[in-house]
């Protein structure tokens, strides 16, 4: 075998390596809300989430998570309920979300994390009913949100938070 051979063998590797422990830096936590509804799963592993469109009424009918220059990493749900915004403030990020749940996600809010120093958080306003159990999901320390995963038709059934260090 050539020198040059085994070095791509080598790089081949690596890339490997990097790639599965870039994936094993995710973490998913467990949904909240009912089996109802259609998977989705929406993130991008380099670009914190740092707002919500959020379309509510009594129950979530639709998120839209955008980054911090406004781009949609992902959209789930319905049409329905009235459109609000929840935005951390510039420069700062999500790590974790906030509600209530049921059958469906009842209720959402964003806690953010202040740019360099993720642990300061503060929490947006909530949006959405008060049916439900009430629902904390938060990244470890230093680690922030990277996208949702959860079941969504008509309303937003279920969710849970992916996280990135």
């Amino acid at each position: 075998m050539t020198l040059q051979k085994k070095f791509a063998k080598v790089l081949l590797g690596l890339s490997i390596a990097c790639a599965s422990s870039q994936a094993l830096a995710l973490k998913r936590f467990p949904l909240v809300g009912g089996s109802g509804g259609q998977p989705f799963e929406g993130f991008n592993q380099r670009t914190p989430v740092a707002a919500l469109e959020v379309n509510s009424g009594k129950y979530i009918d639709r998120i839209v998570a955008l980054s911090g220059n406004q781009r949609t990493i992902f959209s789930a749900g319905g049409e329905g309920g009235w459109l609000n915004y929840l935005q951390c403030d510039s420069g700062d990020v999500a790590v974790g979300i906030v509600g209530r749940a049921a059958k469906y996600v009842d209720q959402i809010g964003l806690i953010c994390g202040v740019r360099g120093n993720l642990s300061q958080t503060y929490t947006t306003i909530r949006v959405g009913g008060e049916g439900g159990s009430s629902f904390i999901q938060k990244c470890r320390r230093g680690s922030f949100i990277v996208g949702m995963y959860g079941r969504a038709a008509k309303y937003i059934d279920a969710v849970g938070i992916i996280c990135n260090r």
